[in-house]
């Protein structure tokens, strides 16, 4: 028995689109990186919630590896150094450097800048007080006093090291994995269920 013709053009575009999934592919692209990048507003990716700067210093809160790169970088310490929200978006770069590419039949999501990993994954970082960060810092503390238990530690070590927490921004959630299930039978011309 023959395939009714109806039958054969469905099968047909069905093909036509699997042979060629460009398109579904850049979507699913870009729908990841404006999830990613949504993240950095909402302090969290998906149902994980994103823990503040030092989540277990006490007040008053110091961002003490945003001081040391602000007086390294020979200004005084920026006032959102004392705030512990929000996180990873000091310069912006983490978050503009999100991007997607597509392998094959694979849409691979990556963060460009060289510290993407220990932000997404959490890790341990090192930076050292230059001369001109010690004198910066010397200034900001004449000013600060307040801030020297905090912060008056940095004379007397060669490096400061910092353990961030994981502050997830990378992947699938639970929205973006619905989404991509819709995206699929749309694009397919079925029903889908999530």
């Amino acid at each position: 028995m023959n395939p009714t013709p109806i039958a054969s053009a469905v099968i047909a575009d069905l093909q036509a689109k699997l042979n060629a999934p460009e398109n579904i592919l850049e979507a699913i692209g870009g729908m990841l990186v404006s999830a990613s990048k949504d993240a950095f507003d909402k302090q969290a990716f998906g149902e994980v919630p994103w823990a503040a700067r030092y989540p277990t210093q006490d007040a008053p809160k110091v961002n003490v590896a945003g001081v040391v790169a602000d007086v390294n970088a020979g200004g005084q310490p920026k006032a959102r150094r004392f705030v512990d929200r929000p996180a990873l978006i000091d310069s912006g770069n983490l978050r503009k450097g999100i991007s997607y590419s597509i392998e094959g039949s694979t849409v691979i999501e990556n963060a460009s800048e060289p510290y993407a990993q220990r932000a997404h994954a959490g890790g341990e970082s090192t930076q050292f007080l230059s001369q001109t960060g010690r004198t910066q810092l010397a200034r900001f503390l004449r000013q600060r006093p307040e801030y020297r238990p905090r912060l008056g530690f940095l004379f007397s070590v060669p490096t400061l090291t910092t353990n961030s927490v994981p502050r997830p921004f990378i992947g699938m959630t639970t929205d973006t994995e619905t989404k991509i299930v819709r995206m699929l039978g749309d694009w397919l011309g079925l029903k889908a269920e999530a």
